[in-house]
């Protein structure tokens, strides 16, 4: 069964996950766009295997709804101390290094990438 997303039903998430953007300054960690507008900023963890958890909007408010706020909030900043903010351009970048043969070199190109061995 599919459900349409509501954001008037995960304010909870849209206000967590904004403050999240305006504690890492609201710029792109790449390319230093800024402000970075809210619906072109990704969380993106830096090591994969690490990730508990997405810091989506859905995500949020599902564990803001947990009657233990305090734990769910150490919760997300320890999650989000393993990410960085990245626009969505960067975002797809880092995924296109990081996973190489989903890619042909003429895309990679296209959208900028000069190497196979960029790091963040």
């Amino acid at each position: 069964m599919h459900v349409d997303f509501n954001p008037a039903d995960y304010q909870l998430g849209i206000e967590r996950r904004q403050k999240l953007l305006h504690e890492r300054g609201c710029k792109c960690k790449r390319c230093g766009l800024s402000p970075l507008p809210y619906n072109m900023a990704e969380m993106h963890h830096r090591n994969p295997k690490e990730k508990a958890f997405t810091l989506d909007i859905r995500t949020l408010h599902n564990l803001l709804m947990s009657p233990n706020r305090l734990a769910v909030e150490k919760l997300i900043k320890r999650e989000a101390a393993k990410c960085d903010l990245l626009c969505q351009p960067c975002h797809k970048k880092v995924h296109a290094t990081l996973d190489p043969q989903h890619f042909d070199a003429e895309y990679l190109r296209k959208i900028g990438v000069v190497t196979m061995n960029w790091v963040a």
